[in-house]
């Protein structure tokens, strides 16, 4: 009996096991076919995945930026769907493509991010419509060891941060109290709008400018430090040190001359502000700021819708006397077709900067730094709906390639750090 009793427990068993089997195997099935199904690939690939991939780069990627930062958020933010939607009415809720080219004398990176909203789109649209003021470029000269420019609509980049603003308060409004219409936001919000009138602010500061390094310069300074001798009293110890000084220039334009210029007049009411000197000579204003600052002298001007702030007197002398001494040909070309353009030569800069990088860094990775330093250049603009970005980086020396370069740089540092190894054993 109790044979007979075990052998129709196996039976059972088996049966209920076949048929939970037969379950998970139809459950696994359609998770292949729906993962891997053929058609639905291509599908996907066709229309997002290799839309702006270009065969001829030597690597690309792509990311769909609103499910990669999905999960990070919720990380963050909990199961709230308010705060959750916070990024999505932004530039995350978009696609990158991204190719990467290893050619004969540089590194080239060419992205595209493409917002998936059609609001969002034309919002960008918008604010992207707008191109540098050559005038900015008539006055900062040749002498440039880097560069950075932008040229937006401050009026336009107003009007979509209302949306964002609307979007989001209406979202948190809902979320936490049932009794609300989903008005109070855009009443706040317009509110808001009443008050900050976009137009004048975007005339005041139409959303033009540039900055321009020319020069990091060493300058010595006196310094004093505190030391005790034996009897414990206390000794002033003077010295003096090489520092490094910032030569820059930095312009934006205007189309309000009268307030500008009323609101530079304000601190000649006082001969003296927060340590520093402030005059109004030959048309333009200097700050002079008293010893152990970063900065000898600042200079501030206006003319023609052009304010400019540098530490350059023949810079502003120019501005003012409408003296024309604009960049370089290659440099006003980038700025004047891009939205956003950049600039540097690191190692014009890495060797202005020796003394001081001197102070934390062995001098034979310095030399290595030095000697493979090239040039950055960064480029970006609104075109058919996307934000298309080129970045390069030029490189020193001779090499295969770009990508060589980088193994190369790779095996000079590791072979500085084994001759350190055994110097030091």
């Amino acid at each position: 009996m109790e044979e007979t009793n075990r052998k129709l427990e196996e039976l059972e068993y088996k049966k209920t096991d076949s048929i939970e089997k037969l379950k998970i195997n139809a459950a696994v099935d359609l998770i292949f076919k729906e993962t891997f199904d053929s058609e639905k690939e291509t599908a996907a690939i066709n229309t997002t995945l290799f839309k702006n991939n270009n065969p001829k780069s030597d690597f690309f990627a792509f990311a769909d930026l609103d499910a990669l930062t999905s999960q990070l958020y919720s990380s963050f933010l909990g199961s709230n769907a308010a705060l959750m939607g916070i990024y999505k009415n932004g530039i995350l809720d978009s696609n990158y493509h991204i190719n990467g080219y290893f050619e004969k004398d540089r590194i080239r990176l060419n992205q595209v991010i493409t917002p998936k909203n059609e609001e969002t789109k034309k919002s960008y649209q918008a604010m992207f419509d707008s191109k540098i003021d050559k005038n900015l470029l008539n006055f900062v000269g040749n002498n440039v060891l880097g560069y950075y420019s932008i040229a937006m609509d401050t009026q336009a980049i107003m009007n979509y941060e209302y949306k964002i603003l609307k979007n989001t308060l209406n979202s948190v409004y809902q979320s936490y109290t049932k009794e609300v219409s989903g008005n109070e936001a855009d009443v706040m919000i317009d509110a808001i709008a009443l008050l900050l009138d976009e137009k004048a602010i975007a005339d005041l500061i139409p959303g033009n400018a540039l900055f321009v390094l020319h020069d990091l310069k060493k300058v010595k300074r006196e310094y004093v430090t505190i030391e005790y001798n034996e009897n414990y009293e206390q000794l002033e110890i003077k010295g003096i040190k090489e520092e490094i000084q910032p030569d820059f220039t930095f312009l934006l334009n205007t189309k309000n001359d009268s307030f500008v210029n009323k609101l530079l007049q304000l601190p000649l009411n006082k001969s003296k502000f927060t340590a520093t000197d402030y005059q109004l000579t030959n048309g333009y204003y200097t700050i002079h700021f008293e010893k152990d600052n970063l900065l000898d002298n600042l200079y501030i001007g206006l003319k023609n819708g052009v304010i400019m702030v540098t530490t350059s007197k023949e810079n502003v002398e120019n501005l003012i006397q409408q003296k024309v001494m604009p960049l370089q040909a290659d440099f006003k070309k980038s700025i004047s077709k891009n939205n956003s353009a950049a600039w540097m030569d690191l190692q014009k800069i890495i060797t202005a900067s020796k003394n001081e990088l001197n102070k934390d860094t062995k001098s034979n990775y310095f030399d290595i730094a030095l000697k493979n330093a090239g040039q950055i250049t960064m480029e970006s603009k609104f075109k058919n709906g996307t934000i298309i970005s080129e970045s390069s980086y030029t490189i020193k020396g001779e090499h295969t390639n770009s990508l060589q370069y980088f193994f190369d740089v790779i095996n000079e540092l590791y072979t500085e750090s084994k001759r350190e190894t055994i110097v030091t054993q």
